[in-house]
C-alpha cells in the first residue's frame, strides 16, 4: 500500500514541475528529451500515478474493512 501511494503521489506531482527537467530529463540521452518533454507522456504518467493512489486507496479500504471486522468478532 505505502508503495503505491508514495508512487503514485511522485508520478502526479513530479511530470509537471522543475524537478523533472532538472532530475530526468536532463539526465538523460539526448534522444529522450523529446519523449520526456512531451505534454502527453507526462499525461500518461500522470494517469499511472492516478491509477496508484486509486489501488492504494481501495488496499487501505480493504484494510480498515478486515480491521473493523476482527474488532466486531
Amino acid at each position: 500500500m505505502f508503495y503505491f501511494l508514495e508512487a503514485g503521489a511522485f508520478l502526479l506531482i513530479a511530470p509537471m514541475s522543475r524537478f523533472w527537467f532538472d532530475r530526468v530529463v536532463l539526465r538523460s540521452p539526448t534522444t529522450l528529451h523529446v519523449l520526456l518533454m512531451s505534454p502527453y507522456f507526462r499525461g500518461f504518467l500522470m494517469g499511472i500515478g492516478l491509477l496508484h493512489v486509486i489501488f492504494a486507496a481501495k488496499e487501505l479500504e480493504s484494510w480498515r474493512r478486515d480491521l473493523t471486522r476482527e474488532t466486531a468478532a
